[in-house]
């Protein structure tokens, strides 16, 4: 019996280090990270999406098209046709 725990433990003694890895500790190695610098164009869209986005809101709300007609652009539909001119009388000499 002596001589099974002395071979389980030299087993056990001498698979320790095939399973536990190097003694050394070699950390793993980090990917460097290069930024890459902006084309200077590409930066110019970032204010110019949003500016056009504002102008044509600022356009919809100045045409109006609402029934006020002091905000609107247009004449109202409903009013009647206006009468005509007088045309101008032409004096003939005698």
């Amino acid at each position: 019996m002596l001589k099974y725990f002395a071979s389980v433990a030299l087993s056990i003694v001498v698979s320790a280090p095939a399973f536990s890895g190097s003694l050394t500790f070699n950390p793993p190695v980090e990917e460097q990270v290069v930024s890459q610098r902006e084309v200077i164009g590409q930066s110019n869209v970032r204010w110019v999406v949003p500016l056009i986005a504002l102008g044509v809101v600022a356009l919809a709300v100045s045409s109006g098209g609402g029934d006020d007609p002091e905000t609107s652009s247009e004449p109202p539909k409903n009013l009647p046709p206006e009468p005509p001119k007088e045309l101008p009388k032409i004096v003939v000499p005698d």
